[in-house]
Protein backbone atom coordinates (compact mmCIF):
# COMPACT_ATOMS: atom_id res chain seq x y z
CA UNK A 1 0.00 0.00 0.00
CA UNK A 2 2.96 2.28 0.56
CA UNK A 3 3.63 2.37 -3.16
CA UNK A 4 0.04 3.36 -3.80
CA UNK A 5 0.41 6.35 -1.51
CA UNK A 6 3.65 7.57 -3.10
CA UNK A 7 2.53 7.16 -6.72
CA UNK A 8 1.15 10.46 -7.96
CA UNK A 9 -1.24 8.86 -10.47
CA UNK A 10 -2.03 5.18 -9.79
CA UNK A 11 -4.87 5.29 -12.35
CA UNK A 12 -2.36 5.33 -15.18
CA UNK A 13 -1.47 1.70 -14.39
CA UNK A 14 -5.02 0.39 -14.77
CA UNK A 15 -6.76 -2.64 -13.37
CA UNK A 16 -3.67 -4.84 -13.64
CA UNK A 17 -1.96 -2.64 -11.10
CA UNK A 18 -4.79 -3.26 -8.64
CA UNK A 19 -5.05 -6.96 -9.40
CA UNK A 20 -1.39 -7.39 -8.60
CA UNK A 21 -1.00 -4.82 -5.82
CA UNK A 22 -3.90 -5.75 -3.59
CA UNK A 23 -3.20 -9.51 -3.31
CA UNK A 24 0.51 -8.73 -2.94
CA UNK A 25 -0.28 -6.50 0.03
CA UNK A 26 -2.54 -9.15 1.59
CA UNK A 27 0.09 -11.88 1.20
CA UNK A 28 2.79 -9.66 2.71
CA UNK A 29 0.56 -8.98 5.71
CA UNK A 30 -0.22 -12.68 6.05
CA UNK A 31 3.48 -13.56 6.12
CA UNK A 32 4.09 -11.01 8.87
CA UNK A 33 1.20 -12.38 10.95
CA UNK A 34 2.36 -15.99 10.54
CA UNK A 35 5.94 -15.06 11.49
CA UNK A 36 4.73 -13.28 14.62
CA UNK A 37 2.58 -16.27 15.58
CA UNK A 38 5.55 -18.60 15.06
CA UNK A 39 7.73 -16.39 17.29
CA UNK A 40 5.09 -16.46 20.06
CA UNK A 41 4.79 -20.25 19.83
CA UNK A 42 8.57 -20.62 20.15
CA UNK A 43 8.59 -18.40 23.25
CA UNK A 44 5.85 -20.49 24.88
CA UNK A 45 7.56 -23.77 23.98
CA UNK A 46 10.81 -22.54 25.50
CA UNK A 47 8.99 -21.34 28.60
CA UNK A 48 7.12 -24.64 28.97
CA UNK A 49 10.33 -26.66 28.57
CA UNK A 50 12.07 -24.49 31.13
CA UNK A 51 9.22 -24.89 33.61
CA UNK A 52 9.17 -28.66 33.10
CA UNK A 53 12.93 -28.85 33.71
CA UNK A 54 12.67 -26.87 36.97
CA UNK A 55 9.85 -29.11 38.24
CA UNK A 56 11.98 -32.28 38.15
Amino acid sequence: MEGWNTNADPDQHGVGYLLHGLPDHIVDGYFTAVQELDDRIEIRKTSAASTATHMR
